[in-house]
C-alpha cells in the first residue's frame, strides 16, 4: 500500500450522526485510493488506531471508512462488497461523491459508476431522488470549508471581506494604512462593521503600478499581520494575504494567515500553486486583469 495516494478529494460534509443516538455531528469526506482488500485492511488499522471499537451496529463511532466503489468493478466477498450495498439511501454518502464526479476521475470508470445504480439516470438520478442539492443546508447537513480552527460553512449566510491595502500606491487608499497602529484601527472598524475576513495586500495592483520585490512587500506585511494577529477583536475570522509571490504566501502562512489570495491566478510566479498546495490552505484564484498590471519598467 506504499504506493497508494489520494488522487482527489471531496469537500467536507457535516450531517447529523446516522445512529441509534446523536452524540454528535459527523463529519464526512470521500477520497479516492487504490487497491481492495489490502485497501480495506489499510482503512481498519486507521479506524482501529483512531479509536474504533465494536459496538452497536449503525452506533456512534469516532471514525468510519468505507470504500464506495473501486474502479470499474464489482466485489463480492465475506469481508468486502463493492460498490457499498449502502450507497443509494445514506444523502450523507452521495453527498461527498457527486463533488467528485465533477473532477479528474477518468470518463469510462465514471461510466460505471452510474450504471451500477438502480436509475436509468445513474448517480445523479439516485441523488436527485433523495433530495439532491435541496438537501444542503438543511437537516444539519452542511458543506464546509476547513480553514483556521473552524469549519467555515460558505451556505450560512454571505462572507463579508473588508480590504485592507497596506501600500503608497493603491486606487483608493493608498498610503493611509502603512503604520501597524492605522492599519490596526481600520481593521478594528471593520471587524466591528461586520467583516468576516480581513485581506491584507502589501503591493498595488491597480493598471501600470510599479511592481516591489517579495523582500519588499514581506517588510510591509509582515509587522501588520502579526500585530492584527494579536487583536481579540479578531479572534473567529479569518486573514486572508493578497500576494502572487510563493515566499510572500509561505511567510504569512507560517505567521497565522489562514487563506492566500492570488490576483494573478499563478501567472506571475510559477511556484506559488505548488507552494499553496503544500501549505495546506484554501486559494482564492483570480486571473480578471484585462491587461498588464505593472509598468513594464
Amino acid at each position: 500500500m506504499n504506493s497508494s495516494r489520494a488522487t482527489c478529494l471531496s469537500f467536507l460534509h457535516i450531517s447529523p450522526a446516522n445512529s441509534v443516538e446523536v452524540h454528535s455531528q459527523e463529519h464526512r469526506g470521500v477520497l479516492q485510493n487504490s487497491g481492495p482488500h489490502e485497501l480495506l485492511g489499510v482503512l481498519k488499522k486507521i479506524e482501529k488506531d483512531l479509536g474504533r471499537t465494536d459496538g452497536i451496529r449503525y452506533g456512534p463511532r469516532p471514525i468510519d471508512l468505507d470504500i464506495l466503489f473501486y474502479g470499474k468493478f464489482k466485489i463480492y466477498s465475506e469481508t468486502l462488497t463493492v460498490p457499498h450495498e449502502r450507497i443509494w439511501d445514506r444523502p450523507f454518502v452521495m453527498a461527498p461523491l457527486m463533488d467528485l464526479l465533477g473532477s479528474a476521475i477518468d470518463v469510462d470508470t465514471v461510466a460505471c459508476w452510474h450504471s451500477f445504480s438502480a436509475h436509468s439516470g445513474g448517480l445523479f438520478e439516485s441523488w436527485e431522488k433523495l433530495g439532491g442539492e435541496s438537501l444542503i443546508g438543511k437537516d444539519g447537513m452542511k458543506r464546509v470549508l476547513p480553514v483556521g480552527n473552524r469549519l467555515w460553512d460558505w451556505s450560512e449566510r454571505t462572507s463579508v471581506m473588508g480590504i485592507l491595502n497596506l501600500t503608497p500606491d493603491s486606487f483608493s487608499d493608498g498610503g493611509k494604512f502603512q503604520s501597524v497602529d492605522a492599519a490596526v484601527s481600520q481593521v478594528r472598524l471593520m471587524v466591528s462593521e461586520g467583516a468576516d475576513i480581513i485581506d491584507l495586500g502589501a503591493q498595488s495592483t491597480r493598471p501600470m503600478a510599479s511592481r516591489i520585490s517579495a523582500e519588499e512587500e514581506l517588510d510591509r506585511l509582515i509587522p501588520v499581520l502579526e500585530a492584527v494577529l494579536e487583536m481579540p477583536e479578531v479572534e473567529g475570522k479569518l486573514l486572508s494575504v493578497d500576494t502572487f509571490y510563493s515566499e510572500v504566501a509561505s511567510e504569512a502562512v507560517s505567521k497565522g494567515a489562514h487563506l492566500v489570495n492570488d490576483v494573478s491566478g499563478g501567472q506571475l510566479d510559477s511556484n506559488i500553486l505548488s507552494v499553496v498546495a503544500g501549505l495546506g490552505v484554501p486559494y482564492c484564484c483570480n486571473a480578471h486583469e484585462r491587461g498588464p498590471i505593472y509598468d513594464a519598467d
